[in-house]
């Protein structure tokens, strides 16, 4: 019998299909090259109320009577991910990993770096006036690798939120982007942009 969150591979078009635990949420994943959406999705009373996470051609209900018959089954489409850099390129308080991300037709300049508490990625726009932080490519940090500093007027923010902290910024803060960090890699997860090229800062 096939476990019930595969919901019968063959008809959702899955292939080399892959199970993966995380603590209480598990995925699965189909390598296929024609992979069109992704869902997370879980069915009451299977699975122990675990989030199963599917990418598959189409919808669900089109192809998996199986997932489809079961009217309980909540669905709700998630935004896909875009590999930005390798983990281990980003080193705490140094440099950052400057990419591009678009929004409405428009490219805008972005960055991750790497902090005491884990990775944060923001926008590259300047609180106080539309510039970006770095005068020196990748360079986000100050000297004691404590704040995110502005090159141009010495605006401070907080690296895990990107808050304003001091200066010219006068309380207005970085626009932060959603990321995470997974397997080695980090990827940009924020459904309200669009990843794009990126570029590493100066050689560690």
């Amino acid at each position: 019998m096939p476990m019930p969150w595969a919901c019968r591979s063959q008809e959702i078009g899955f292939t080399a299909m892959l199970l993966r635990t995380v603590g209480s949420a598990s995925s699965v994943y189909s390598d296929s090259s024609y992979t069109l959406r992704e869902y997370v999705f879980f069915i009451p009373g299977l699975v122990n109320r675990s989030t199963f996470t599917h990418r598959c051609l189409g919808t669900l209900k089109q192809y998996s009577p199986i997932c489809a018959q079961d009217e309980s089954m909540r669905q709700t489409e998630v935004p896909a991910r875009t590999y930005l850099c390798a983990a281990d390129l980003l080193e705490s308080g140094h440099h950052g990993f400057r990419f591009e991300v678009s929004r409405d037709g428009q490219t805008l300049p972005a960055f991750v770096i790497r902090h005491t508490h884990g990775v944060s990625a923001f926008l590259n726009r300047c609180g106080h006036r539309d510039l970006e932080l770095d005068r020196s490519l990748g360079e986000f940090f100050d000297q004691e690798s404590r704040w995110l500093i502005c090159a141009t007027h010495g605006a401070l923010y907080d690296p895990v939120t990107g808050s304003c902290n001091s200066g010219p910024c006068n309380g207005v803060g970085l626009t932060p982007l959603d990321i995470i960090e997974e397997e080695g890699a980090i990827y940009l997860v924020d459904a309200r942009y669009r990843g794009g090229a990126g570029s590493p800062g100066k050689t560690k």
